[in-house]
């Protein structure tokens, strides 16, 4: 059987999220905030939630939709902003903004993450991708 959620705003959703023990922090990574609910604005809500330990290696997002404003959500562990990738849309959290963070780790790893970027991004093609994506998602 298929459940479907459904959620008055993205708020909602967000504070039925922060209910979940297994979820530490939510971070709010594009320039729409979750707090706005205006139909007519373009632009998805883009965030990451953050689990304090894995529960599937299958899942790292998903693709839904709360009011016909689409949401793109990011799955990562904490330990994950500690380590490098090659993900050009974890370079999101450069410019993340917390809204959920139970214990302050989200806060210290988002810290760690953006202070050490060159470490944690391994290479400057990335960088220049992710560049590259933000222009084009701001001439829109």
């Amino acid at each position: 059987m298929i459940k479907k959620l459904h959620f008055k705003s993205l708020k909602d959703l967000i504070d039925n999220l922060k209910q979940n023990k297994n979820i530490i922090g939510i971070i709010q990574c594009g320039s729409r905030d979750y707090l706005n609910q205006d139909q007519n604005q373009q632009g998805d809500y883009d965030l990451t939630i953050v689990l304090n330990k894995t529960i599937t290696p299958n899942i790292t997002g998903m693709h839904f939709y709360v009011n016909d404003i689409p949401v793109d959500c990011m799955i990562k562990t904490i330990d994950q902003f500690y380590l490098q990738t090659n993900n050009v849309f974890d370079l999101m959290h450069l410019n993340g903004v917390i809204i959920h963070d139970t214990n302050n780790e989200v806060n210290k790893a988002l810290d760690y993450f953006i202070k050490h970027n060159n470490k944690v991004i391994n290479n400057q093609l990335l960088i220049d991708k992710y560049n590259q994506v933000n222009l084009i998602l701001h001439l829109r």
